[in-house]
């Protein structure tokens, strides 16, 4: 592991290149078989009803040969210089709702609005009057004054008088800090996750920060609040307050952003409801992050910055079609948001066999999900592009799997496979191999978002082949070479980063390291053999991330109960949904929680961090 790191290194401009149509490549749109999508084309392939000359979608060629296509009708200008026929691909449909989910969600929203009306309906909190000195001057609150620990459970139940009882303490907790530990705690952010999700503006936070009283009783703004919120949580600043206090008040900012964001959409409700979803990943609440990025993209519909960015994106030809670069994001902060909000919806989900999103800008988004073309020469651009469009295609892998689709055409699903494998990698290598550059002050200089994107990318990998790597039949040695090259390219992008830049990062960068462990994991056990000393390093970053995600701790915990298993044969007692390759990680995660705590309820990593479950 090397030193400690920020910024990120100079990028080249090079590009990927395309090769140049050949004859006999004509002969690729037999392949297709599209009997309604000759020269006669349908009314709902054009995009207005003969008042255009430009098709919906691309051509079946242009397509398969991932180069831009000018849509034109009756003929693209592609096709009519290689003297081809030209077909366009049909308008896809879009898709419903899942069975059952307007129930579910009408469950969750009654269960939500049951525990606001219930914070609500609490009476306002009287701050606690401070002591004085014996010069009689007013005295700071101290934690060890204001607040006696010992009698607050553990447990958190949802009783008034519980509830009552954590809002007075978090209040008092939060008068005992001194105001400057408010702008260090916001200072974190723009120096720990702006450089992958800038969707703050600092002069926002820094009027927010001014506007505050001291001692600090409360925190107007709800996005200044939902920063604090997820910083405190883990922040050895506030050690004095220990797990428990740092916990309580992280909840209890967290409870006032979600009911202000629920009363009052707006693009800082959407700010501050995503910053709340990173720190539900973080604490290994899966279910309240779906719910709460599901709240940013309902209020984004209903605020109209979805619809602004669709209708932007639909007058772009396919190849256009993407974030823009980081500076043009900062002076737009709604593009910004929008964007992200996208992009962590994809990622935080990715492999779930499930989907809720806002349909018609998923669709556009899948339909040049292969025809969009990133800015290799911006990192930030590049891995947003591929959470947002660029592992699209693989979410809709995973929703065909789970209504059975590609269990009867299984050559099919491998061309799949094949296309998504080969989409992913061109993210890899358009971009230039980083260096890695150790600056005056021995600060090791790397880029945030193209390790990112060499993470995503290997681990998107990995969970499209997984599943065939233990099938016994003829692709099983494609499925595994591609796993194994994959696995080994994590472990490749941890044993080059420092232990606190693998501390620091997002926390789905745990789910990553996870997906490839629980292969490797599964694929020895299956074969028989050793670990090998790489995987070592994933346990090394799964730990490090463990210093600050409760999630990490989780995954660690089910991770070397299984090495005890595969090392020595003897079971473990895990879950057999773990060991098998066809579900995901998330699939199993409830699950997974559930075992470990019945496993280990009690276990702790040092003073700072608390339990793992």
């Amino acid at each position: 592991m090397q030193p400690s790191s920020t910024g990120g290194p100079k990028v080249g401009d090079s590009f990927p290149t395309r090769d140049i149509l050949s004859v006999s490549q004509t002969s690729m749109l037999s392949a297709f078989n599209l009997p309604a999508c000759k020269k006669n084309m349908s009314s709902e392939a054009s995009e207005d009803s003969g008042t255009t000359s430009r098709s919906r979608t691309v051509c079946a060629l242009c397509r398969q040969r991932k180069t831009k296509c000018d849509r034109q009708l009756p003929k693209c200008g592609f096709c009519v210089k290689a003297k081809v026929e030209c077909q366009y691909l049909p308008q896809p449909k879009k898709r419903g709702l899942r069975a059952g989910y307007v129930a579910e969600l009408e469950s969750r929203l009654a269960s939500l609005e049951k525990q606001i009306e219930t914070i609500r309906s609490l009476p306002p909190v009287a701050p606690a009057p401070p002591t004085t000195n014996l010069d009689g001057h007013a005295q700071q609150h101290s934690p060890r004054i204001t607040l006696s620990r010992a009698n607050i459970s553990p447990t958190h139940t949802s009783t008034p008088h519980n509830i009552i009882s954590d809002t007075n303490a978090a209040t008092a907790d939060m008068m005992s800090l001194p105001l400057s530990f408010f702008y260090t705690l916001a200072e974190l952010w723009f120096t720990e996750d702006h450089k992958w999700v800038p969707i703050l503006e600092r002069d926002h936070i820094r009027n927010s920060l001014a506007a505050l009283h001291n001692p600090v009783d409360q925190i107007p703004d709800v996005v200044l609040r939902a920063v604090i919120a997820l910083k405190i949580a883990y922040s050895s600043q506030a050690i004095c307050l220990g797990y428990k206090g740092r916990r309580r008040l992280s909840m209890y900012l967290r409870s006032q952003v979600l009911v202000e964001a629920m009363a009052k959409p707006s693009l800082s409700s959407i700010q501050a409801l995503f910053i709340v979803a990173l720190l539900d990943i973080g604490s290994d609440d899966i279910p309240s992050a779906f719910n709460i990025m599901s709240m940013c993209r309902r209020t984004g519909e209903h605020i109209g910055i979805f619809r602004q960015l669709l209708v932007r994106i639909q007058s772009q030809s396919p190849a256009q079609v993407g974030p823009p670069d980081r500076e043009f994001v900062m002076d737009n902060i709604s593009i910004a948001v929008t964007w992200a909000v996208i992009a962590v919806d994809a990622v935080s989900s990715l492999g779930v066999s499930w989907r809720d999103t806002s349909v018609d800008l998923a669709d556009h988004l899948l339909s040049v999900a292969y025809l969009s073309a990133p800015d290799f020469r911006e990192s930030f651009n590049t891995h947003i592009h591929l959470c947002a469009i660029g592992i699209r295609p693989v979410h809709e892998y995973f929703l065909a799997h789970s209504k059975g689709e590609h269990q009867v055409l299984e050559d099919q699903a491998l061309a799949t496979t094949e296309e998504m494998y080969q989409n992913l990698m061109s993210y890899i290598n358009g971009m230039p191999t980083p260096t890695y550059t150790v600056l005056a002050d021995g600060v090791v200089d790397y880029d945030i978002n193209y390790i990112f994107s060499r993470m995503l990318s290997n681990g998107a990998v990995i969970m499209i082949y997984q599943r065939y790597v233990l099938d016994g039949v003829g692709h099983v040695q494609l499925a595994k070479e591609r796993c194994i090259d994959s696995y080994h390219q994590i472990v490749d992008v941890i044993r080059n980063i420092s232990d606190v830049d693998a501390e620091i990062t997002s926390p789905m960068f745990v789910n990553i390291i996870a997906v490839a462990a629980r292969f490797k994991l599964v694929f020895d056990r299956a074969l028989g053999q050793p670990r090998g000393s790489a995987f070592d390093i994933l346990m090394h970053g799964i730990n490090m991330c463990g210093r600050r995600w409760p999630l990490a701790r989780r995954i660690d915990i089910v991770l070397r109960a299984a090495i005890v298993e595969v090392d020595t044969g003897v079971p473990c007692g895990l879950p057999e949904e773990f060991w098998d390759l066809k579900q995901s990680g998330l699939d199993i995660s409830e699950s997974m929680k559930r075992w470990v705590s019945e496993y280990k309820q009690s276990l702790y990593v040092g003073s700072l961090n608390g339990p793992y479950a």
